[in-house]
C-alpha cells in the first residue's frame, strides 16, 4: 500500500469516530483513492432558489470537493452549515476560488433542507438526487464519515472523508489543494489529561433557552497541553475553548453551548483533538428540548 493510502488509513482509525474496523477501513478507503466519480447524463445544480449554476469556463475548477449528503437523519447535524461555510471561506481564500464545491442530497426532507440552507444564505451549487441516480451511478459507501470526496479536473477522488468532522481529513485536504507535501508527521509531544465528567444531561427545558455546560480538562501530565480543533456531530453544538497551552497543572475549560432549533431529545457528541494520550476525547452533551408545561415547573 503506498504511504498516501497508510496515512489516510491512519487519520481513519485514529482520529475517527466510525465504528468500522481497519480492514473494512482500508477496503473503502483503496476503493476510493484513485475512483472516478461519474455524474449522472442530464444533472442539473441549482443555487437554493431554483436557478441553475452554470460553470464559468473562464474560470479553471482544479478541484471540486463533493458532499453526498444522507438526510433521513437529523437534518442540521448532517449539513452543518456553519462549519461547512468556514471551511469554504478558508478554501476560496487559500485557492483564489478554484475549488468548485458540490452538495448533493438524497430526496428525503426536501422541504426542510431548502429552509436551512436558505436562512444560512448558502450558495454553494446543490442537487437533490430525487430518483437516486447519483447514488446508483456510484453506489456510495452507507457510512456519513466517508461520502465526501476530493476530487481533481478529472474527476478522480484524490482523497475521501468528511472534513468537517474530522480536522485531520481537513488538513489532508489543504495540503493536496495547496501543492504541500503529504507524508509521516513525526510524533507530537504528549501529555496527560484527567477529565473528571465526559458527559452530562440537561434534563427537561425549555426548547427556546439555550443551555450551556462547561467540561473540564486538567493537564495532570508534564508538557504543555494544546487542544488543536473540536467538533461536533450537530450545527446546533458550539464550543469555546482555550487556544492557548495550558500549563500542567492547570485546567482547560470546555464550554459547550447547545441550541435547539426545535422540540426534541438529542444526544450530542463533541470531539476534542490536541496532544493528549487520551485524544481524541468525546464529550456527550443530551437532554429534552420541550414545550414547559405547570407540571413540569
Amino acid at each position: 500500500m503506498s504511504r498516501f493510502l497508510l496515512n489516510m488509513l491512519m487519520i481513519f482509525c485514529l482520529f475517527s469516530c466510525t465504528n468500522l474496523n481497519e480492514q473494512k477501513i482500508e477496503s473503502i478507503v483503496k476503493h476510493w483513492v484513485g475512483h472516478k466519480i461519474v455524474y449522472p447524463s442530464g444533472i442539473v445544480f441549482t443555487n437554493v432558489y431554483g436557478d441553475t449554476i452554470i460553470r464559468n469556463d473562464s474560470i479553471k475548477n482544479y478541484y471540486t470537493i463533493i458532499n453526498y449528503v444522507d438526510s433521513m437523519g437529523c437534518v442540521s447535524c448532517d449539513l452543518n452549515m456553519g462549519a461547512w461555510k468556514n471551511f469554504i471561506s478558508l478554501i476560496d481564500s487559500l485557492s483564489h476560488r478554484k475549488v468548485l464545491f458540490q452538495f448533493v442530497f438524497q430526496p428525503y426532507r426536501v422541504n426542510e433542507i431548502m429552509l436551512i440552507l436558505r436562512r444560512e444564505q448558502f450558495t454553494c451549487p446543490i442537487y437533490i438526487d430525487q430518483d437516486c441516480f447519483f447514488d446508483r451511478e456510484n453506489h456510495f459507501p452507507r457510512d456519513k464519515q466517508f461520502c465526501t470526496f476530493l476530487l481533481n479536473s478529472e474527476n478522480e477522488v484524490l482523497a475521501i472523508g468528511n472534513p468537517i468532522h474530522n480536522p485531520k481529513i481537513k488538513e489532508l485536504y489543504l495540503k493536496i489543494i495547496q501543492g504541500k507535501p503529504i507524508g509521516e508527521e513525526k510524533d507530537a509531544i504528549k501529555t496527560q489529561v484527567a477529565v473528571p465528567e465526559t458527559s452530562f444531561t440537561f434534563g427537561n427545558f425549555d426548547w427556546q433557552e439555550e443551555q450551556t455546560h462547561d467540561f473540564e480538562v486538567k493537564n495532570v501530565g508534564h508538557e504543555l497541553l494544546v487542544i488543536q480543533d473540536v467538533t461536533t456531530s450537530c450545527g446546533c453544538i458550539t464550543v469555546d475553548y482555550p487556544k492557548e497551552p495550558v500549563r500542567p497543572g492547570s485546567t482547560a475549560v470546555v464550554k459547550v453551548t447547545y441550541k435547539a432549533d426545535q422540540q426534541e431529545y438529542f444526544n450530542k457528541t463533541v470531539t476534542v483533538y490536541g496532544n493528549a494520550e487520551q485524544f481524541p476525547l468525546s464529550l456527550h452533551v443530551s437532554g429534552n428540548a420541550k414545550q414547559l408545561t405547570i407540571d413540569d415547573n
